[in-house]
């Protein structure tokens, strides 16, 4: 019996008899219920044997929950004044009457509070005889089954594609899995589970707050959840897509199977649709994958819902929160400092406390294993068994079995940890990968994050990572610099630690975040540094330590000026004694010694030693100098107990707190011994990446001519690759070297530069950031250029990262595009510069703007050039004064919530198109002065007088779907209407269209019409949606001479076959909504490429493929909310092998 089939049965019944039989003890009782509880299997197409097999499936999942609930009861507080069976037994019955299967459960979104308030409702007077602690204890259980109902529909979910991707043999294996899932843990293993969960959050719930003095008493007083700022993150190209189709019911998939070349196609539709203006009917030459889009928009209707889906898709930044629900398995790239480990941390340690809310709440079932790669260089990569110790050697010897760990992660509720793959030695990462991909093979239900800096993971350098996530079925994310009011936040964070620390008062620490603040927008160099979790606690720190003066503004100095502060200054500030157990050693030896110390870890790819193998280095180093009677164990030591700068992760083991600093005190070492030759031969190992840099930007602090030296060579030695990718990989790296362009003679740049200019434009997110590395010296190669027309946001994204006042200036050219997706990135890096200044000298010139997410219109008073603006969001109420000044709008878009009062546009005169669907307007007063409207939409909005429209003359294009209004009078006095949306309206009667001869678009969907014969006389239609409608028949359509593309529901596809003669229709899209308890079947079935089976889902006779080949149609899209389904023919004269299916989601 297929899977699916199982999952889409009631487990109301299941449920119900499991509570009374398993849980009650007591069979009478089941005769107090109606027969159907029996009647666990009610299709009567199947034989009695699959009957039989499917209600034991069935039953044995409802155990299996009732376990579960049984199991949360049995913690629940008891009293003795109530009923517990009685109440319990009411509890049975509701589920009985409950239509509760997996598909129920995905269109409750997986909400636990939706599939409660369903269950409550089915039964609303049950507790009338109830006491107030009976009714609670049945709110309770209603409450906790509605948990248990969507963690396990979380679980199938997740493991759903991996049956479409063979993971699995045969059925019986799914359903073995499925058992696995459910399986509750033994008192004995949930009892190791409770003590495991406490030693990790006693392991690693301790903040690493860099530049906190007496860190170590902090970290007890304090825990990670408090210091943890959220962060956002890039995702990849697959999540991309699955973002854009709202795959919420989904979220789980795997996101292999989006097709490679999407992003491209979702790019090109957006320059299609930003060229050719806001409803603007456009015939675009796209990817045949995106067939809905082009329906949408070349027909006019739905471009709303478009527009915001491509901006969701071309505005990739989501909450990590957001990106972590939506991959199982998840790669997480980010730069040196950016919160990789923190982030990681954090995921273990609220998994460990079970802490997770909003939509991460599904998580707190999850048991973390948390596996620091820096720990395993020159070890195999650890086995299941050895899990726990990584994190919890204390109790790991008291598993009450060797197989836990297994257990746990076969039955899915495992979320492996695993940090640093860049900090492995390159030898050693494909047996890792190896290693790895048998621990997923084996146990593809846990979840999977694996972090790296993004140098080590590329493809270029590391092609077999590229194929490995690709086979392994890992989707990418990208953590992002953080932006001004994160900044804010992580400052208010780092000061709250402090004040804990030192005993502070809060006006002390709220004078100081204040000043911090300040400095901070006064001073761009210092606030483009402060957006990486690293460097902006540097900043803190010696924001601290000087009282507020002289913070450095080059990352290079603000490195050196804190090695200086931990190493020296802080002791000396304090005026605090070392005594006996430190060396007595000046600045300049203690900086020798730990700079020498680095260079050695690098040399050797030690990324962690042992304490005594420490001690023997400083011991050896110390012996050649005249301080032969200091220890190497006192050396030690005070780098981790004084400076911070190195730390004890292990019991035994000593490695520094941070890569950074290891990286920057291995440059300053080089750049002592002259060791530049070295470098020259690390150019294409990515752990020397940053160590170059750094050498290079130092040396220029010190010695220029050193640095222009070492730069030429390392041209030179990038012009000798023969292989373009090992060239352009170096080059990059020599303009990323130029960083520090105080310490850089003039020639040395320009020599640089024009040998590099091959690598321009940027073409990547990892070109940006090494060019942007470089600063102003490469603004002259961003200029905007006809020829990096394929490249140009690229640029710009750039130029914003650099954010100078020279890179803004750079940026005015970009503004005269027309370039859809550079416009939008001209907005995006607007947080760069200073926000009225970009307003005014940048933004300005824009004629077009397209603007994801707005929290303030501060400075769109400037923007009067503007024609036409685009507001996909207001995230707060915002009064719109300001755009009352855009004289020139002639096209505007304003969406969200906080959309309700349209009064100040009223005088913008030269509007032509207007979108405020999906907003609280309720009264079109504002709109009636706008004469020279020509489209309009207003769809879900709640308003229902629409009579203010009938002034408006040149109106042609109107969408008035999902609104209030049930009356459509209005439009016989706007008769020049030709394109026109009343879906969703409670409406019957259309003789008002009768006047509306030049209608060429019409949607009626799920009104209530249930006759089209009204239909023929509008000759000029050319395309109609009559989804939902109770039609008997289609014959009216034959006397459409230019209808073109039809949209109908799954269930009219029966009245298709009259109009097969009719050769104007070239497209039909079937719309599957009203079939929603289907969908999943027809999803998995669609994943695995057999169009076949949605032709026989259609529920005909007749095969609807062999008849698509005979019509004069060219494509048949089948769609919903979540995926869209094309057959489309290359030629109809070919066979059906040769036609195409393309599949986007």
């Amino acid at each position: 019996m297929e899977l699916i089939t199982i999952l889409s049965f009631t487990l109301g019944n299941a449920i119900a008899k499991a509570i009374i039989v398993e849980w009650l003890g007591d069979n009478k009782l089941l005769e107090n219920i109606t027969a159907d509880l029996m009647d666990l299997v009610r299709d009567n197409s199947m034989s009695d044997t699959d009957k039989r097999n499917a209600m034991a499936q069935v039953e044995q999942i409802g155990q299996q929950l009732v376990m579960r609930l049984r199991a949360k009861y049995a913690a629940m507080p008891h009293r003795s004044d109530l009923n517990p069976e009685a109440v319990i037994f009411d509890v049975a019955i509701t589920s009985s009457k409950a239509n509760i299967s997996l598909t129920s459960l995905v269109e409750s979104q997986l909400n636990p509070n939706k599939v409660y308030s369903e269950l409550r409702d089915l039964r609303p007077d049950v507790t009338k005889t109830f006491s107030t602690h009976e009714t609670s204890l049945y709110h309770s259980l209603l409450k906790l089954l509605s948990e248990e109902l969507v963690n396990l529909s979380t679980e199938l979910i997740g493991f759903l594609p991996l049956v479409t991707s063979k993971t699995w043999e045969n059925q019986d294996r799914i359903l073995d899995a499925i058992n696995t899932i459910l399986t509750q843990p033994t008192h004995e293993a949930a009892e190791f589970e409770m003590k495991y969960r406490n030693a990790v959050n006693n392991a690693l719930d301790t903040p690493d707050i860099f530049g906190i003095p007496y860190a170590d008493r902090l970290a007890r007083s304090q825990r990670l959840s408090t210091a943890y700022i959220p962060l956002r993150a890039t995702t990849g190209q697959a999540l991309r897509a699955l973002q854009l189709m709202d795959l919420s019911d989904f979220a789980k998939l795997s996101s292999s199977s989006i097709v490679p070349d999407l992003d491209t196609s979702f790019n090109r539709v957006y320059e299609e649709i930003s060229k050719s203006g806001f409803g603007k009917s456009s015939s675009l030459s796209i990817e045949s994958g995106l067939n809905e889009f082009v329906l949408s928009v070349s027909t006019g209707i739905g471009k709303t819902a478009v527009l915001e889906k491509l901006m969701k898709y071309l505005t990739p930044d989501r909450s990590i929160e957001q990106v972590l629900a939506q991959s199982r398995r998840l790669v997480l790239r980010g730069d040196a400092g950016s919160g990789k480990s923190t982030l990681l941390k954090w995921i273990a340690v609220t998994a460990a406390r079970q802490d997770f809310t909003g939509i991460l709440s599904r998580w707190n079932e999850l048991v973390p294993f948390y596996i620091r790669l820096r720990e395993r260089v020159n070890k195999d990569f650890p086995t299941p068994e050895e899990f726990p110790k990584l994190t919890a050697r204390m109790i790991a010897g008291r598993i009450h079995t060797d197989d836990w760990t297994h257990q746990v992660l076969e039955s899915g509720r495992a979320i492996v940890l695993i940090d640093g793959v860049d900090e492995l030695p390159r030898p050693q990462r494909k047996d890792m990968l190896d290693q790895l991909a048998q621990l997923v093979k084996l146990y593809p239900l846990a979840r999977y994050i694996i972090t790296s800096r993004p140098s080590a993971i590329k493809s270029s350098e590391w092609p077999e990572w590229e194929d490995w996530v690709k086979q392994e079925e890992f989707s990418i994310a990208t953590l992002q610099p953080m932006e001004p009011h994160e900044i804010d936040s992580f400052i208010e964070h780092w000061h709250a630690a402090l004040k804990q620390s030192l005993n502070l008062t809060q006006t002390e620490t709220d004078r100081m975040v204040n000043s911090l603040k300040r400095i901070r927008k006064q001073r761009r160099p210092l606030a483009r540094l402060a957006t990486s979790p690293l460097l902006c606690a540097m900043i803190c720190a010696l924001h601290h330590e000087r009282g507020g003066h002289n913070l450095p503004s080059e990352r290079i100095k603000l490195y050196s000026d804190c090695v200086e502060m931990l190493v020296e200054k802080r002791d000396e500030a304090r005026r605090i004694p070392l005594g006996d157990d430190y060396p007595d050693l000046g600045y300049d030896q203690k900086l020798e010694l730990i700079r020498h110390f680095a260079f050695w870890m690098m040399r050797n790819d030690y990324t962690e030693v042992t304490q005594a193998e420490a001690d023997k280095f400083f011991n050896d180093y110390l012996s050649k100098t005249t301080h032969k009677d200091i220890s190497g164990t006192q050396v030690r030591k005070f780098f981790v107990d004084r400076t911070s700068l190195l730390r004890e992760p292990t019991l035994d083991g000593i490695d520094f707190t941070h890569r950074t600093f290891q990286e920057f005190l291995t440059a300053q070492a080089i750049f002592d011994n002259n060791e530049f030759g070295l470098l020259l031969g690390k150019v294409r190992n990515d752990q020397w990446r940053e160590v170059i840099i750094l050498t290079s930007g130092y040396a220029g602090t010190l010695r220029r001519g050193e640095r222009t030296k070492f730069l030429k060579n390392l041209v030179n030695k990038a012009k000798k690759y023969k292989r373009e990718e090992n060239k352009k990989q170096v080059l990059l790296l020599s303009i990323a070297a130029l960083e520090g362009s105080a310490g850089l003679e003039m020639a040395a740049q320009e020599y640089v530069l024009e040998q590099a200019t091959e690598v321009f434009p940027p073409k990547s997110e990892d070109d940006v950031k090494q060019i942007a590395i470089a600063g102003d010296p490469a603004i002259s190669l961003l200029q905007y250029r006809l020829e990096y027309e394929n490249n140009l946001r690229w640029c710009v994204e750039t130029l914003g990262l650099i954010g100078s006042i020279e890179a803004m200036n750079a940026l005015v050219d970009y503004t005269e595009l027309e370039n859809g997706s550079v416009i939008r990135k001209l907005w995006d890096i607007r947080a760069n510069f200073e926000r009225e200044i970009y307003f005014k000298q940048v933004l300005s010139h824009c004629r077009v703007l397209h603007c994801n997410s707005v929290s303030s219109l501060v400075g769109f008073e400037y923007l009067t050039s503007l024609c036409e603006l685009y507001i996909y969001k207001l995230t707060k109420p915002l009064h719109i004064t300001e755009l009352a000044k855009l004289s020139n709008l002639k096209a505007l878009s304003l969406h969200g919530d906080n959309v309700n009062d349209l009064s100040h546009i009223a005088h913008l005169h030269q509007l032509k198109k207007l979108d405020v669907s999906q907003t609280e307007i309720d009264n079109l007063q504002a709109i009636a002065p706008l004469v020279n409207l020509t489209e309009l939409n207003l769809s879900g909005c709640p308003v229902s007088d629409m009579t203010p429209l009938t002034h408006l003359s040149r109106l042609c294009k109107l969408d008035i779907s999902n609104t209030k209004t049930q009356d459509i009078s209005f439009l016989e006095k706007i008769t020049q209407i030709q394109s026109l949306n009343i879906a969703g309206l409670s409406i019957k009667d259309l003789f008002p269209l009768d006047c509306l001869q030049k209608l060429t678009e019409l949607i009626i969907d799920h009104t209530e019409v249930d006759d089209v014969s009204f239909i023929t006389s509008f000759l000029e239609l050319s395309h109609l949606g009559i989804t939902g409608l109770r039609v008997s028949k289609l014959d009216p359509l034959l006397q459409l001479p230019n209808l073109s593309s039809l949209e109908i529901s799954l269930s009219q596809l029966n009245l298709l076959e009259p109009i097969v003669e009719n050769s104007s229709l070239s497209k039909i899209t079937i719309n599957i909504n009203d079939y929603s308890n289907d969908n999943l079947l027809f999803f998995l079935e669609f994943l695995n490429g057999d169009y076949s089976k949605l032709f026989d889902f259609a529920g005909k006779d007749s095969n609807i493929y062999n008849l698509f080949m005979q019509w004069p149609v060219k494509s048949i899209n089948v769609s919903n909310e979540n995926l869209s389904f094309s057959l489309i023919k290359d030629n109809p004269e070919s066979s059906p092998s040769n036609n195409r299916m393309n599949k986007t989601h």
